[in-house]
């Protein structure tokens, strides 16, 4: 069944060529398998970057601390008391103990021996139906597609307990006689869900299986029953088997209530597997390991291993179905089933599906094997180097992969394919988590509440030790209900957000740059000022304080204080990262990139996405927001060749083609600006700044209905971007349809009421529309709002850069005119003298 040994039909004794070569096959045989294990190694050495880890452990602290299991939630302000069902008390415990003996370093132990240990098991149970060049090549896919979730979670053990339940179930279904088959039955399996159900949600997997062992036993117990006594030499029907596993399956879900929650813990796992995962409920449309792993974004080399190993499998199971036993199918099926509705399952189809696929696989490939031997006789020295060569370059080929792989990942190349917050090496990444800025907040006693993203809710938890209470955190279960909600909203809506801040009392908000485009409404939001101040910035991240908390006098402390050169600031930032540096991708400098340009700092931005380019001088996607950064500068030159630049590292990078077929239609090469659009599009890009860009190139080609087309998806996809309803607002203003572009403009100036531009052109309208007085009262309080910018008293720390000077110049000007046309000349002049003060009379 092997096939692997490489020594069949070795010469006469007296001839040493079989045996170098039987040792050279073996030793290929041996860096295969080495060389599979490396790998796994090194996907499970990866940084700390899971904050579920710090409520885990957070937790722990508590039960060992207090003695007690909680049973009411006792970290988050949005949810206390709440009750909270723990289902991962033991693991927890453990894991504080181990962290209060190790620190980190013993986390990370544990998950690399747990992982080794479920893939050693696996290696085993695999390597007992097929030979090891085939189950290494089957345990590379099984790795690929399971180290995304290579992580310091409680699933992990549920990997071993899961597999270790289905190798007693197999060999219950194999066992000869009824005590052997009791004894697993009744006394390992009870054991194994005793211990489980306590440790992680998925310990209603073992019911289940057994529940699939029973309809197996059914399955074989009628078709023995009803074939010939001559048909199957040596079987006879057991009725006792089906009876046993039935009440196996009753014992196990009797045993699953001894837990600290009775009943009660059995909800959870029901409601992830039939309601949550993969389903239409909010968390399985937000969370991305909730997501269907075909149906959502990015498409990761997991993924990838897992269709392959899916496609396999199921072929195999086909073209040998005659042999295929009714468990196995069912057990692939029921977990292929579970892990199409959710990413973060596929390790369980993956650990279930490798030893069926070996068998079947082994099974199909040994009259291949009798067919290559019957062509070369084993008297043929052709036949013996030809098998000897065959038997050295598989396993070596397997070898090289798995080391390129290796290399690979621990020079982070393969995370950098698609990213998915996984980093080769140890510990936690400096200046990742908002550690000084949850010190600053417990520190310098703020009052009130803090709101923050959910990613890093979590780590908050551990770092506060249940002090000062979250907002919402990784533990999907308390917030399902009213707090997910109510968080997704407040982050893409300012008005909801301030609404989520008076109910709760609110008066902080710590953001991480990790997430700030997760964030981005609400960080610009912020960064407008609005009545909050920013207080504190780190190079993990920011805290905005409500403005009636601070004295006078501190609302000229912070980052940025009066008269400060903001590049000073941006080279503290530099200087602390270099300080505490990251051997990893420049992931720092591309997060504060990405926080400066939500926030309005194109300058910021550039900086940070120039010193990640330093590292990175050929990723797109760091290309394209330098390039934006420019291009918000007003460098539209060298925002261009940065486009450009994007677009030639990485051709398949959407953003970027899609800005450069904008650069391209303002220049008027309009064929090369279609082809560019034209491939973003249909590539599945749908930014606002492609869809306007591809209205603009209807509208340029004379084609207005499609034109149109456009601006109505765009404006469906993001009915609150001020720059596309401005941009639609202009087109009927091109058309001469002035009283369909009015609402657009009052819109967006609602929704944005500092920008200087849509003030200023939605005056310009009224006054084409003949409603001076109502053209004054925009100008009016939109010139408020610009001589407060002028003269530096904003609360914000909106960056009033040349292009913001010349926006709110031309609506003061606009203004004056205005004001002396309806007679107010004193105004005119306050207006005017602003503008001298400020070094923009003769501008």
């Amino acid at each position: 069944m092997d096939g692997d040994s490489g020594t069949a039909g070795v010469a006469e004794s007296g001839d040493a060529r079989p045996e170098r070569r039987a040792r050279a096959v073996t030793a290929a045989i041996g860096a295969a398998v080495a060389a599979l294990f490396l790998l796994i190694l090194a996907l499970c050495t990866t940084c700390l970057t899971d904050t579920d880890l710090y409520w885990h452990l957070e937790t722990g602290d508590r039960i060992r601390r207090t003695g007690q299991i909680p049973r009411a939630d006792p970290f988050s302000y949005t949810v206390i008391g709440h009750r909270w069902i723990d289902v991962h008390w033991l693991y927890q415990t453990g894991l504080s103990l181990l962290h209060a003996m190790g620190g980190t370093r013993a986390l990370e132990l544990l998950r690399a021996a747990v992982i080794l240990g479920v893939f050693v098991f696996l290696f085993r149970r695999c390597r007992r139906a097929a030979g090891i060049t085939l189950v290494v090549s089957v345990l590379l896919l099984v790795t690929l597609a399971c180290q995304e979730r290579f992580l310091v979670r409680p699933e992990i053990v549920s990997w071993g307990l899961m597999l270790a339940v289905l190798s007693v179930l197999e060999r219950a279904l194999d066992a000869g006689g009824r005590p052997a088959r009791a004894r697993l039955l009744f006394a390992t399996l009870p054991a194994l869900q005793i211990l489980w159900v306590s440790l992680q949600g998925l310990f209603i997997l073992e019911p289940v299986l057994i529940a699939l062992a029973l309809v197996g036993a059914l399955v074989e117990f009628i078709r023995t029953r009803a074939a010939p006594a001559w048909s199957v030499p040596g079987v006879r029907p057991d009725a006792d088997r089906p009876i046993d596993f039935l009440l196996a399956l009753a014992a196990a879900s009797v045993v699953s209530l001894v837990n600290p929650y009775g009943a009660a813990a059995l909800r959870l796992p029901f409601d992830q597997f039939f309601v949550h995962l993969g389903g239409k409920s909010l968390l399985s449309r937000t969370i991305a390991e909730f997501q269907p792993p075909l149906f959502g974004d990015p498409v990761t080399p997991s993924i990838v291993a897992f269709v392959v190993l899916a496609a396999a499998t199921l072929l195999a199971i086909v073209a040998d179905f005659p042999r295929v036993r009714a468990f196995d199918l069912l057990v692939t099926l029921a977990t292929l089933a579970v892990a199409l509705r959710a990413r973060r399952n596929i390790p369980l189809f993956a650990l279930a599906a490798a030893p069926v696929l070996a068998r079947h696989a082994s099974a199909l490939l040994s009259p291949a094997r009798a067919w290559i031997e019957r062509l070369a006789p084993a008297a043929s020295k052709l036949g013996r180097s030809a098998r000897a060569a065959a038997g050295i370059a598989a396993p070596a080929l397997l070898a090289a992969g798995s080391l390129a792989l290796t290399s690979a990942v621990v020079t982070n190349r393969f995370f950098m394919a698609q990213p998915t917050e996984r980093w080769f090496g140890t510990g936690e990444i400096p200046h990742y988590f908002p550690d000084e800025s949850a010190r600053f907040v417990s520190d310098d006693g703020i009052p009130g509440n803090v709101f923050h993203s959910l990613s890093v809710g979590g780590y908050l938890i551990h770092a506060w030790r249940g002090e000062r209470g979250v907002f919402i955190d990784g533990r999907n279960d308390p917030y399902l209900d009213d707090i997910l909600p109510a968080y997704l909203r407040a982050v893409a809506d300012p008005a909801v957000f301030e609404e989520t801040a008076r109910r709760y009392q609110i008066t902080a908000v710590l953001w991480p740059h990790q997430r700030a485009l997760e964030g981005k409404r609400l960080l610009s939001y912020l960064a407008r000022g609005h009545g909050w101040v920013l207080v504190h910035l780190d190079p993990a991240a920011v805290v905005y304080l409500r403005a009636d908390l601070l004295s006078p006098t501190r609302l000229d402390e912070g980052p940025f204080p009066a008269g400060h050169d903001r590049r000073e600031t941006y080279d503290d930032l530099a200087r602390r990262l270099e300080k505490r540096p990251f051997h990893g991708p420049p992931i720092r400098e591309i997060a504060l990139g990405e926080f400066f340009s939500v926030s309005g700092d194109a300058v910021g931005a550039g900086y940070f996405y120039a010193r990640a380019l330093d590292r990175l001088p050929d990723s797109a996607a760091v290309l394209y927001g330098y390039a934006l950064a420019l291009e918000r500068q007003g460098k539209a030159k060298e925002a261009r060749a940065a486009y450009a630049r994007a677009v030639a590292a990485d051709g398949g990078y959407l953003p970027a083609r899609a800005a450069e077929g904008a650069f391209l239609l303002e220049e008027g090469r309009v064929k090369e600006a279609e082809e560019n659009l034209d491939a973003a599009y249909h590539g599945g890009e749908r930014s606002v700044r492609l869809l306007d860009a591809r209205a603009r190139l209807f509208e340029r080609n004379g084609d207005i209905p499609r034109a149109v087309a456009a601006y109505s998806e765009a404006l469906h996809l993001s009915p609150r971007d001020t720059g596309l309803l401005r941009s639609l607002a202009q087109f009927y203003v091109r058309h001469d349809e002035l009283s369909s572009a009015l609402p657009l403009y009052t819109t967006a100036s609602q929704i944005d009421p500092d920008d200087p531009v849509i003030a200023r052109e939605m005056a310009g309208l009224l006054v084409r529309l003949g409603r001076s007085s109502a053209a004054l009262d925009v100008c009016r309080d939109a010139s408020g709002r610009a001589l407060d910018r002028l003269a530096g008293g904003t609360t914000g720390d909106w960056t009033v850069g040349q292009r913001a000077r010349e926006d709110d110049r031309r609506l003061l000007l606009l203004a004056a005119d205005l004001e002396s046309k309806s007679g107010d000349r004193a105004r005119a002049a306050e207006y005017l003298a602003a503008l001298a003060r400020a070094g923009l009379a003769g501008d």
